[in-house]
């Protein structure tokens, strides 16, 4: 997998945040109308990731670990979000998790700004 192409730089490293809620470090146009608690108290399997690419920053941290769950970054004109985690049922049934994935998608076409 080409990393560059992520905000984050991969581990192989897997865990579960036991709780799916996260805590919005910077103020952005994909964690806005957002609420907190992301999957209503459900675990979300993720990656132990701690380092970020060059020119990258962290928007949201899982709040129980503080592993990054939002990272995002611009290369050239492009911008990239990197989502850590892996939540298959949870964007048909919560909200939250919805609308945040729609705002990353969103940002990243240059929609949100």
């Amino acid at each position: 997998f080409d990393f560059t192409l992520t905000p984050y730089v991969g581990t192989v490293n897997q865990s579960s945040d036991g709780t799916g809620n996260m805590t919005i470090s910077v103020v952005h146009p994909i964690t806005t109308g957002v609420g907190t608690s992301l999957t209503g108290g459900v675990a979300i399997p993720n990656n132990l990731v701690t380092t970020l690419q060059s020119g990258a920053s962290t928007i949201a941290t899982y709040t129980s670990s503080g592993y990054p769950i939002i990272g995002i970054n611009t290369v050239g004109t492009s911008r990239l979000v990197g989502i850590n985690g892996y939540f298959p049922s949870y964007i048909v049934t919560r909200a939250n998790m919805r609308r945040l994935v729609t705002n990353t998608v969103l940002w990243a076409g240059k929609v949100l700004n």
